[in-house]
């Protein structure tokens, strides 16, 4: 058993408490295991996935927000607990009958890539929004409704994110657009805020738009109040006087039809000018602004040739919107009692959603540009946007057992490509062989050289219930595919990768 140079040994009892304070954020998981007592073989495998909670009464049992997302250690078998000096990364060292484990446990930053591969992953019913601050207004909205017993029955989660994804109108759509080419289990619902004359003809005279494979999206509908100003976002459905809310700070949202056109300054109160003025005198009275806002004497009176000069010196006073939407989110006093009578609109669309059948499985014909047997269960679909799908469909196999199934082995050989199939007790498995025909290898190219392409386990039950796996996913995959095809043609030289 092998101590980790960078890291201090601790006590069973101190990992719990640290991991407890990894709740929340994401992991990163890498569990090297040695199999066999006398002839070993190593598997190594690896997960990202944000923690929802941490159970250490009997073991310790991690949970990820998605259900297949989960880390279970026997407490009875750990034989050695090391930490970093930065307390970011665990390493558990586990002995069990004829399997040894040195998992390693470290706090991940996940980029946009990871982020936006979540909701093609997710089999939950999701709600994705255009920004990372309507996600949380509608998460608040959704508290104080269930609170008083309205929308009680509400089975959606929220894609929440921060600053790692630039979403926007565009990205959003074409995350729409990718989404609605696959089987999805559970509705992925994407709102669009009205700000965008392309996004809104897209949608016109539509409550909400169904793509095919569970996949819909809307654009936040006008509340009445908001009709002469039908260019909103999500701020936009509190009155005027919620939104011009004063955080302790002295901070506050402010509004284009505050301001005079002509100088720039706060009609209330001359000493106060927005410096973009001039970039906003097309925007709707209503548009909300949230940054370069100054106090300065006689503001009036300024040239715009000192805005530069003012925004070195000068401290804004302007309110961000996630400030806005944190406050909102976090129950600050001052920002308590918002009325949200608006945001049933929104809610009412999902809902009307919510209401139509679940697809689940069903696959569209939409964008399928061709379709290949390879033989008698497997079959390759390739869509007009350049993505690949191979199909595995095989009935009820016996090394479920409630567990998560995972692809951890691909081997090829002269005559099959052999996918094994484990268990996470790495105590059962099952191979799936498959004949080696040349388009199932240039697939497996196509995946190594790009993780976005996907294999699905379609498990077929005796009820005709069909559960889909995605397995083989994302970029350590791609490097289990490439060693594969390189095993592959140092034998067979009329392969070539």
């Amino acid at each position: 058993m092998l101590d980790d140079i960078r890291m201090n040994t601790i006590s069973l009892i101190e990992a719990e408490t640290i991991l407890k304070g990894f709740e929340g954020k994401w992991i990163y998981v890498k569990n090297i295991c040695d199999i066999g007592s006398d002839v070993k073989k190593q598997v190594v495998l690896y997960s990202k996935f944000e923690i929802r909670n941490v159970d250490t009464f009997e073991s310790i049992r991690i949970y990820g927000k998605e259900d297949d997302d989960r880390l279970i250690i026997e407490k009875e078998i750990v034989k050695l607990v090391q930490i970093t000096p930065e307390n970011d990364e665990l390493m558990i060292v586990t002995a069990g009958e004829n399997v040894h484990s040195y998992i390693y446990i470290k706090i991940h930053n996940p980029n946009a890539r990871n982020r936006l591969q979540e909701i093609i992953k997710s089999e939950k019913n999701i709600i994705i929004t255009e920004g990372k601050t309507d996600w949380k207004h509608l998460k608040s909205a959704l508290e104080r409704f269930n609170a008083n017993g309205d929308y009680i029955n509400f089975d959606f989660d929220f894609f929440e994110y921060e600053n790692e994804i630039e979403m926007g109108s565009e990205t959003l759509l074409r995350v729409c657009e990718y989404n609605q080419l696959f089987p999805n289990l559970g509705k992925k619902v994407f709102v669009f805020d009205a700000d965008l004359s392309k996004i809104n003809k897209l949608h016109e005279g539509k409550s909400y738009i169904n793509h095919g494979n569970n996949v819909f999206s809307f654009v936040l509908p006008i509340p009445e109040f908001r009709k002469d100003t039908p260019s909103i976002s999500i701020e936009n459905y509190y009155t005027d006087n919620d939104i011009k809310r004063v955080d302790k700070n002295g901070l506050r949202l402010f509004m284009n039809g505050e301001f005079d056109f002509q100088t720039g300054c706060l009609i209330e109160d001359e000493n106060i000018i927005n410096i973009n003025y001039r970039t906003h005198e097309k925007m709707d009275a209503n548009y909300i602004i949230d940054n370069n806002i100054f106090k300065v004497p006689n503001a009036n009176t300024i040239d715009p040739q000192e805005f530069k000069e003012i925004k070195k010196n000068n401290q804004n006073i302007a309110l961000s919107k996630n400030k806005f939407a944190n406050y909102i989110l976090e129950k600050d006093p001052a920002f308590s009692n918002m009325n949200i009578d608006y945001f049933k609109e929104i809610f009412d669309v999902i809902e009307e959603i919510s209401k139509l059948p679940n697809v689940g499985i069903a696959y569209t014909e939409n964008g399928i540009l061709e379709k290949t047997k390879v033989q008698d269960g497997v079959e390759i679909l390739k869509y007009e946007s350049g993505f690949s799908v191979l199909k595995l469909f095989v009935t009820e196999i016996d090394i479920l057992n409630g567990n998560e199934c995972i692809l951890c082995e691909v081997e090829i050989n002269d005559e099959k490509v052999i996918f094994t199939i484990r268990d996470t007790s790495y105590k059962n498995s099952n191979s799936l062989e498959i004949i080696k025909e040349d388009v199932l290898i240039n697939f497996l190219r196509e995946k190594a050289n790009n993780s976005n392409n996907r294999i699905e386990l379609n498990i077929c039950y005796p009820d005709k219930r069909i559960s889909i796996k995605e397995i083989l996913k994302g970029e350590i995959a791609s490097a289990t595919i490439y060693k594969a095809l390189q095993n592959n043609y140092s034998k067979n030289k009329s392969y070539q990768y």
